[in-house]
């Protein structure tokens, strides 16, 4: 059983996310939004909830700087949990088709990584 579907190999042309987005198109719900204030809170360990960094190693720990010229520093937000960059979340299919892991995969990895919504929200972020 997989979830989602098959990862695109080409571009395509963007689509709103039900769940997301709600009032027509481009409506943002900051609902579901982290603000400056509750990252800085999290990552000082004064607020509740986990930041988790969804980008490649390198860029992790700061010395893979190709993909983000035009940031002053690199490195993690400080506390941030090293999840992995998207395709830690896929496997290869037949024909080498990607596919989403099935929900309990992406459970087993974030319960390892010690995400947990019990904690507080679960903060994700990419460059």
């Amino acid at each position: 059983e997989r979830h989602g579907g098959d990862v695109a190999k080409a571009p395509a042309v963007p689509q709103a996310a039900a769940r997301f987005f709600s009032g027509g198109a481009g409506a943002c719900r900051h609902d579901l939004l982290a603000t400056s204030a509750e990252v800085a809170a999290v990552s000082a360990g004064s607020g509740r909830g986990t930041i988790v960094d969804v980008r490649k190693r390198g860029e992790y720990e700061g010395w893979l700087t190709d993909n983000y010229g035009f940031f002053a520093s690199a490195g993690h937000i400080p506390s941030a949990v090293h999840q992995g960059n998207w395709d830690e979340l896929v496997q290869t299919g037949e024909n080498d088709d990607l596919k989403l892991r099935s929900l309990q995969e992406v459970a087993a990895r974030w319960s390892a990584l010690g995400l947990s919504a019990a904690n507080g929200p679960l903060i994700f972020y990419c460059g």
